[in-house]
């Protein structure tokens, strides 16, 4: 408003409306940089690097006035503030934090949700064990209040404080009250839903809130089958892609706009929703990235199955890695046979032919870990005959069926899991970064006498992700020093400027940063001794971002395959017949690379025959030569 001391009397009024339209436009839609440049986000980004950076290295002053920095660009934003009051949180002034965190709460937020500030973020974790913690939620009580005062005079913005007031909600873990006005964000105007079930701040409620979701999804995207709606779908992929998708870098077409145009009559002719779905799938696969993916209409997936069997692909080959039904079991089926036929045709000719074009490409050694997941998947109920060779060179045939989802049921296993090893060596298994992993680390992690532990191993081989930021607490009880989270980090931008001037790309990657945030030792016990992380092609996403700060600052040898090599935060677009795009937004520099370990091993058919552990066994030999 400053601006328009400057503007003529007569424009006053027009650029007055503008300019609230604007401000109302960035509260309520979540876009906190509506009225900030480019190269401002960038400043802040750095700005909080720099701010977590010197306070680390003792120069306190220097840190907070970083964030001031923030605030004086823009008071309306609640970052300076949030992230003002993590460092006094991390210096125990419990009382001035506090206040910072309840002025951040009466912004905008940008750079945390509701959740991570409520629940997760580690440097309120003992703040929220107290009494005072209650502030807290007073202050959300009031924005409560504002917001639905607000509610009353905005509009058509009405659905907009309502999906706010159900995020807030959902933090507090309130699931009555966060359905409640995520209804109400849909009676009064919400249409896309990707916004609620892929919002992080929802992750509490994520399965009554699919419940919701799922059957007006199903009104709103009921599948037809006409031209017209299939054309639809491939323009709603198009356009989600080309100006949303990180990781267009990695495919190996020229023009995304092209190859789309060659789906065209390849969409119109698909006669059922499986080949439709499976049309998109191919196309979106050719991108080469991972983490940018179709995900089938439920009622498809339904219908689709495998053997209870896990394949696993070593080297280019493919095995048996597990036998899941007891019938199989008898047949003769036994883990490390290699599969060379499957109904007759030589194993690679069929991946080529029908698993390969439907999965990303790059990392090679991802396709082929990916491609042994999918290599038997086909119409539930059907019959497949296998052709397997034993490691001593036996070979059998086999005839199997695709039951699965009916007979085989895995045991579920912990979130964390700790074994001691002969010589006081220490290993945990992590299966992923989400819900309590922390915690269940912890539980652990506080029993031991880590003056007496002569090495320790994690083991993230079989972890696909999940929250990065659970990922670096974990590492801040394995280090002594602080380490960087990541190197860079890589999101689309789109500036419709340089469409009109032709010398420059109309889309180009923004590098966000380049210098991630440092990791700071835990300020308990940490355990600084002999460390070895275990990766193979199932380390993915978070899991990546969690081996990359041992990888890069030496803390820990890493042991085993290289990692999956694709990382980022989702957007989630609907499809007509209530299928879902998921496009990766942000990448890092691994993605379609994956992280390289310092001693590569792989396991060999007779390790997989004889439920050997090679990599694990290495990891073992190398703790104890060092101690």
């Amino acid at each position: 408003c400053r601006r328009l001391h400057s503007i003529h009397e007569s424009e006053k009024e027009e650029e007055m409306i503008f300019v609230i339209v604007l401000f109302a436009s960035s509260v309520l839609e979540g876009q906190v940089f509506a009225t900030l440049s480019l190269k401002d986000v960038e400043d802040i980004q750095a700005l909080i690097s720099s701010g977590y950076e010197l306070f680390d290295k003792g120069y306190v002053d220097s840190a907070y006035r970083c964030f001031e920095k923030i605030i004086e660009m823009d008071s309306t934003i609640a970052a300076g503030y949030y992230h003002r009051g993590c460092l006094y949180a991390k210096e125990g002034k419990d009382s001035v934090a506090i206040t910072w965190l309840c002025r951040a709460l009466k912004k905008k937020m940008c750079f945390v949700t509701y959740r991570w500030a409520l629940c997760l973020d580690p440097d309120w974790r003992e703040l929220r064990k107290k009494s005072i913690w209650k502030k807290v939620y007073n202050a959300l009580d009031m924005k409560i209040k504002n917001l639905l005062s607000l509610a009353d005079s905005v509009g058509i913005f009405k659905k907009d404080v309502y999906l706010e007031l159900a995020r807030i909600y959902s933090a507090r873990r309130d699931t009555g009250n966060t359905i409640k006005y995520l209804k109400l964000a849909l009676e009064h105007g919400l249409s896309n839903l990707a916004v609620i079930t892929g919002d992080y701040d929802f992750e509490p409620v994520s399965d009554t809130l699919q419940k919701v979701a799922k059957s007006i999804i199903e009104e709103r995207h009921k599948w037809t089958g006409t031209v017209e709606q299939k054309i639809y779908g491939l323009m709603l992929v198009h356009s989600a892609i080309k100006y949303n998708c990180a990781a267009l870098w990695l495919a190996d077409f020229d023009d995304w706009d092209s190859e789309v145009q060659r789906y065209i009559p390849l969409v119109v002719k698909a006669k059922t929703k499986l080949e439709y779905y499976r049309i998109l799938e191919k196309l979106v696969a050719s991108i080469n990235d991972d983490h940018t993916r179709i995900i089938y209409p439920s009622d498809v997936y339904k219908k689709l199955d495998k053997p209870p069997l896990k394949v696993i692909n070593i080297e280019g080959k493919f095995y048996i890695e597990k036998v899941l039904s007891p019938e199989l079991v008898k047949s003769g089926i036994k883990p490390g046979m290699e599969i060379i036929e499957i109904n007759g045709i030589p194993v690679h000719e069929y991946a080529k032919d029908s698993v390969y074009p439907y999965i990303p490409q790059k990392p090679k050694h991802s396709a082929d870990w990916d491609c042994a997941r999918k290599l038997l998947t086909g119409k539930k109920g059907t019959e497949i005959r296998l052709t397997l060779r034993d490691y001593k060179g036996k070979v059998s045939t086999f005839r199997v069926k695709r039951n699965a989802k009916d007979i085989a049921k895995e045991e579920e296993k912990p979130l964390v899991e700790m074994k001691k090893f002969p010589g006081n060596i220490i290993y945990f298994k992590i299966r992923g970064f989400w819900g309590d992993v922390v915690d269940k680390f912890l539980e652990h992690f506080k029993k031991l006498d880590l003056d007496k532990v002569k090495g320790m191993i994690i083991d993230v081989r079989e972890n696909p992700g999940g929250n990065s930021g659970l990922g670096d607490e974990i590492i801040s009880y394995l280090i002594d020093k602080p380490v960087r989270n990541y190197v860079g980090m890589y999101s689309p931008v789109y500036i419709p400027l340089r469409k009109a001037r032709a010398s420059y790309p109309k889309i180009m990657l923004n590098y966000l940063s380049s210098k991630g945030k440092l990791i700071s030792p835990a300020k308990d016990k940490r355990y600084i001794g002999p460390l070895v992380i275990l990766t193979s092609p199932g380390t993915g996403s978070a899991a990546e971002d969690f081996v990359r700060p041992f990888k890069e600052s030496g803390r820990a040898t890493i042991i085993g395959m290289p990692t999956s090599g694709g990382t980022g935060n989702p957007l989630y677009v609907y499809l007509p017949g209530g299928g879902i795009l998921r496009v990766c937004v942000n990448t890092e520099p691994f993605a379609g690379k994956g992280i390289m370990p310092d001693i590569l091993v792989f396991p060999t058919q007779k390790d997989i025959a004889e439920g050997k552990d090679r990599i694990l066994n290495k990891a073992l030999e190398i703790l104890r030569h060092k101690n």
